[in-house]
Formats: C-alpha cells, sequence, structure tokens
C-alpha cells in the first residue's frame, strides 16, 4: 500500500512518466485512497527528478496550486477530465462501444498528475503496402473516424500531435492494445487508447465546447449526471478567465465537483473512509424483453493459442452467457475466452467458472483484509457449454522459472514479488498454484524457460532476470493447470466461515459453499441450484457492471445500464 515506483514508463518533449503502483491520490479537493492499488503513470516534468518529490504527498490534504509547475500539472489534469467525460457521454449514447480515454486520478503541488496506465504499444504505422494495388492502403481502425467526428463536433482535436516527428507514418501517443499484432497490420480493432493531454498535444477549443454543452445540456444531464455536466462548465470557466484560480468565486464549488468525480473514479477499488469494495453500489437493472433489439455478442475474435489441452482467444464483448442467462452491458470490454478440447463434459465451462470465481472471491477476502492490495486474479465474466470468459489480463508470459523457485518473500529484490505469500495463503485454502505450472523456452535464450501461466505486466526491465515486481496474474485454473483440493477446500471454507462472511461482499461466501458442492459432484436440490444460480447472477451483474464503465461512476439514477435475460 501507499506508492511503489516500478519504472520508467516513457519520455516526450517536456515530460516523462513512471509507472507507479500506489493507493493514494492527492488532488483538488484532498486524499482520495483507496483499498486496491491502481497501475499509476505518473507524469512529472522532465526537470523534476522523481527521488527529490518529498514523501509528504502521503498526508497532504489539499492542492496549494502555488508553482508554475503544480498549476500546470493541475491544468493538464482538468484537460484530461473534459476528455474522460466527453468519452464517457459518446459511448454511452452509443455512439461507439469501447472506451479510449485512461481515468485520470489526481495531481500533486510537485508538478505531477496521474492517470491510469495503459498497457500495450505506443503507436503504429498508418499505411500498408498492397501487393495487388502496388501502392500504399491507410490502415483501418475500428471507432476510429466516429472518435474523430464527435470531439471534433465538441472542439476536441483528439488526433491532434499523434504523427512521429521522425516517421510520419507512425504514430505516437496512440497506446494499442490488441496483442498478437504484426508490424504492419491491416486492421486494428477497437482496443486502443489515446494518451498525452498537455495543451501542445490536446487542444481545446473552449468556446466550441461550452456552446456544444449548451446546445447538449438536456441529453448530457440524462447521460451523465448534473453535477458532472456542472463540472465540465467550470472548468471551462476556468480555463476561459486565464487559468487563474486566485480570488474566484467558483473555486469551492469546483472542489466540491472535482473531489465527487475523483471519488467516484476510484470507487470500484474501494475509497478508504468511504464506501468499500464489499458495498459498491448498485446500478438499475433491465431485464430483456423480446422486442428489444439487442447488438451480437462481441465484435472481434483472435486465435491467441491452442494446445492439445484447449483454444485461448481474445475477444471484445458486450454479452456474457452463463447459467443465469445472458447479461448485456453498455461497452465491449476484452476477455479471455478458454475452450478446452480434451473433455466431453457439456458442463466444462460452467465449472471453470466456478473454480475461478471461488479463487477470485478467495483474493477478495484477502485484499479486503489488507494482506494485499494488488490483484492477481482477474475477475471470471461468464461461460456457455464449453467456454468460459473471465477479464483479459495485460501482459506477456515472461516469468523465468528460477524467479518462481525462491522460497521465501522477494523483499522486492529477487524473485516474483508477492509469489511466496501468494501460494501460501492459496495452499492453506486447498488450492495450489504452483505443482501444474508449465513453462515454455524463452525465444531469446533456449536454456531459460517461461512460465506459462504467469502474465507480466509491467514494462520490460533489465533486472527481469532476477527480479519482477508485483505487477503479474496466474491465469488458467483448469485441472491441467491448478490443483483444486475439493476436501481440503471444503474444510477451509467452513472453518473459516466467519471470516469470509466479514471480507466479502453479502451473499458471496453462501455461493462459494454451494459452487463447490457442484464441483465435488455432490447430490443438490433444486432450490439449492437455483440459489447457486441466483447467486452467480448477482455477481456477475456486479463484476460486469463495475468493468462496464471502468470505474468512473455510476451512471444517473434511473439510467439503464446493464440488460439481463
Amino acid at each position: 500500500m501507499g506508492i511503489e515506483t516500478i519504472c520508467e514508463g516513457g519520455i516526450g518533449g517536456s515530460a516523462k512518466v513512471y509507472i507507479q503502483l500506489r493507493n493514494n491520490f492527492p488532488g483538488l479537493g484532498g486524499m482520495v485512497s483507496t483499498e486496491q492499488d491502481f497501475v499509476v503513470a505518473y507524469r512529472v516534468p522532465l526537470s523534476i527528478k522523481l527521488e527529490d518529490i518529498p514523501k509528504v504527498e502521503y498526508i497532504i490534504k489539499d492542492l496549494k496550486l502555488k508553482t508554475s509547475e503544480s498549476k500546470r500539472a493541475f491544468e493538464v489534469y482538468l484537460r484530461h477530465v473534459i476528455a474522460k467525460k466527453l468519452d464517457d457521454y459518446f459511448f454511452r449514447k452509443g455512439y461507439y462501444k469501447f472506451a479510449h480515454i485512461p481515468r485520470p486520478l489526481g495531481s500533486t503541488d510537485f508538478g505531477g498528475y496521474m492517470y491510469e496506465w495503459v498497457h500495450g504499444n505506443e503507436g503504429f504505422y498508418t499505411e500498408y503496402y498492397d501487393d495487388e494495388l502496388n501502392m500504399y492502403v491507410p490502415v483501418e481502425v475500428d471507432e476510429w473516424n466516429t472518435v474523430s467526428r464527435h470531439f471534433y463536433n465538441a472542439g476536441v482535436s483528439i488526433f491532434h500531435d499523434i504523427s512521429d516527428t521522425v516517421d510520419g507514418r507512425y504514430t505516437k501517443n496512440i497506446i494499442v492494445q490488441e496483442p498478437c499484432l504484426e508490424n504492419y497490420p491491416r486492421r486494428i480493432t477497437k482496443l486502443w487508447k489515446r494518451i498525452d493531454f498537455g495543451p501542445e498535444s490536446f487542444p481545446i477549443d473552449f468556446n466550441q465546447l461550452l456552446t456544444f454543452i449548451s446546445k447538449n445540456l438536456d441529453d448530457m444531464n440524462v447521460y451523465l449526471k448534473p453535477e458532472r455536466v456542472r463540472m465540465l462548465q467550470l472548468i471551462i470557466e476556468f480555463f476561459k478567465r486565464g487559468r487563474k484560480i486566485e480570488n474566484w468565486s467558483r473555486l469551492k464549488e469546483l472542489k466540491k465537483l472535482i473531489l465527487s468525480f475523483r471519488i467516484a473514479t476510484a470507487e470500484h477499488m474501494g475509497v478508504q473512509g468511504i464506501s468499500s469494495m464489499r458495498e459498491l453500489r448498485k446500478c438499475r437493472v433491465k431485464k430483456i424483453e423480446k422486442k428489444d433489439k439487442l447488438p451480437p455478442e462481441k465484435s472481434f475474435s483472435k486465435l491467441i493459442s491452442k494446445s492439445s489441452n484447449s483454444i485461448f482467444e481474445l475477444e471484445v464483448r458486450s454479452g456474457f452467457r452463463g447459467i443465469d442467462g445472458i447479461i448485456y452491458t453498455l461497452q465491449e470490454i476484452p476477455v479471455g475466452k478458454v475452450t478446452p478440447i480434451d473433455t466431453d463434459d457439456n458442463n466444462i465451462g460452467f465449472k471453470l467458472f466456478l473454480r475461478h470465481f471461488i479463487a477470485k472471491k478467495l483474493e477478495n477476502a484477502y485484499i479486503s483484509e489488507g494482506r494485499y492490495s494488488y490483484a492477481h486474479i482477474s475477475r471470471p465474466l461468464g461461460s456457455d457449454v464449453k467456454s468460459y470468459y473471465y477479464d483479459w489480463a495485460w501482459g506477456d508470459k515472461r516469468c523465468l522459472k528460477k524467479l518462481l523457485e525462491l522460497n521465501r518473500q522477494s523483499n522486492k529484490q529477487e524473485g516474483l514479488d508477492q509469489w511466496y505469500e501468494f501460494v501460501h495463503y492459496f495452499n492453506e485454502a486447498g488450492i495450489d498454484f504452483v505443482s501444474r505450472l508449465t513453462f515454455i523456452p524463452s525465444p531469446y535464450n533456449p536454456k531459460d524457460q517461461y512460465a506459462k501461466n504467469i502474465i507480466v505486466r509491467q514494462p520490460y526491465s533489465e533486472r527481469e532476470n532476477v527480479y519482477i515486481s508485483r505487477l503479474w496474474k496466474r491465469v488458467n485454473f483448469s485441472e491441467n493447470s491448478t490443483v483444486f483440493n475439493y476436501e481440503k477446500l471444503d474444510e477451509y471454507l467452513k472453518s473459516n466461515k466467519r471470516y469470509l462472511k466479514k471480507y466479502l461482499t453479502k451473499g458471496r461466501y453462501e455461493t462459494m459453499i454451494l459452487a463447490l458442492k457442484y464441483l465435488k459432484g455432490d447430490r443438490m436440490t433444486r432450490k439449492e441450484m437455483q440459489n447457486l444460480k441466483d447467486g452467480v447472477h448477482a455477481y456477475r451483474i456486479s463484476a460486469l457492471r463495475h468493468l462496464n464503465h471502468y470505474g468512473f461512476g455510476p451512471p444517473p439514477e434511473g439510467f439503464v445500464d446493464i440488460r439481463w435475460g
């Protein structure tokens, strides 16, 4: 908990970025602290060294904004907020289906501002050579033109300053998240995000933006919240008055609105002193009627790997099947889809979902208790007959086998950070994450082996042969990869009933008990099966609701963002 700097994440003409794990976020209105750590891009001026920033930022109650560096960081944060709320509005309206602006999280009096780090590769070649046409052809990028048009109408040039200064055919300030992309792709899916919201890179016509809000005021109040729209209006007023914050009569109101937005942005990670991860606000759910016109369940599918045991695919989905029915989200999200091919079990998809669900709920309890603060297990989201899906784990398979063999805590010096603790916590519960790990040869040195079941998210580091930070996830919960000792797990769940009920959302413990009973093959009554179905449904609604909007606050009262049937 607190702040842990992982590595330098990039450098530009006027600023550099550090990748951090942190749960403390200074900003206008005061500090916001979360139960779970965010992976953060911390942007600071080139003139500032990270080691020179005082750790007093832990306890600062509010921004003073006395220096030019702190004011500039605050202004970049506000520009980012404008972009985020417009993005929010446009995809809630249904103009496009994937959020293309990362979450802004705060700024400091030391000249830094922070936003949620986006994993991926910066830039792509905007054209490829077509041998048949004997000419260069533009790359097709999903949602590119639609996003450009709607931001332009609001006075925002979202694709300004995205051409590389050395090679104009290559882009910058665009993070492409699609994995396994070739060097000269013909098409790029919608998994991309814009970064860099400084005034030089991200111009905003504030007069045009104000006119846009005025023309669409009623509509924006419906799809956002009136207080969010008011926040945008005050931000525009701040910039139009020459960015002078001294003696501004609206400052107190802006502070209140910005703090409300920042808390909502972090709410899904549990805000200390305000809301727990176990007490997430609920949203309105609409049951699907026959007359409803629903979109396809998925818009994109890509084969990532195939083995003798299973097929693994990346999908971009807004429809998620399960034993409880199908749930549609307003926003499409990337998921990993696992399909075993070595079984005739027609319930294998649901069984894999339940194994993953039990492991995830145990981890949620450990995080809520404070054993660790960065999640190493993705959220399972649904299943069909032969497959199941989970929240996509960003990163690569590049954890060396020797890093997992360290039989002690890493102390942030050697091994895979938190692996030792992670393994022991789950061993106590009857889940063995070690004995069935499989390995693949390193493409750089055949003598080295990488773990297939561990996804490393941090940028490449020269120290990776010795130490990797907490930025990793354990994937694959099939019997081939993870041993579940059902008897030991059953005993653990029952003997730790009070503990688990204390640290989990109401009803999750009971669902875990029924899930384990189903996995063991024990006889279940019709009522127990219905309770399992209802418990899975309650969990999936919650998980998809908070993935749906990436945590930037629930929609207005009465707004429908989840449909099921």
